[in-house]
């Protein structure tokens, strides 16, 4: 049977390897996610009024957001199209 000694030596060795294996995984993760970039702009209608809360989707995703009272969005995506779309009355 194991001692006391060498159990805790073995202990704190694989719980020092685990905690050097999630600071890499710390550094590796948000490089991967970094491929993405910010769309912003201006919705407006056909007689240049900005569009007040049109919907602005990634497309293929849930990714999205919504135009202020100015019309003006801002979006990161990471892939190479979005959708606007508006829901108003006559």
């Amino acid at each position: 049977m194991m001692n006391n000694t060498l159990f805790f030596r073995l202990f704190f060795r694989m719980a020092r390897l685990f905690s050097v294996a999630l600071s890499l995984l710390a550094f590796i993760l948000p490089a991967a996610a970094q491929n993405t970039r910010t769309v912003s702009g201006t919705v407006v209608d056909e007689s240049g009024v900005p569009v007040i809360g049109a919907t602005v989707l990634e497309v293929g995703t849930q990714n999205g957001t919504i135009t202020d009272l100015d019309g003006q969005f801002s979006l990161d995506i990471a892939g190479d199209a979005f959708t606007v779309a508006c829901i108003g009355f006559a």
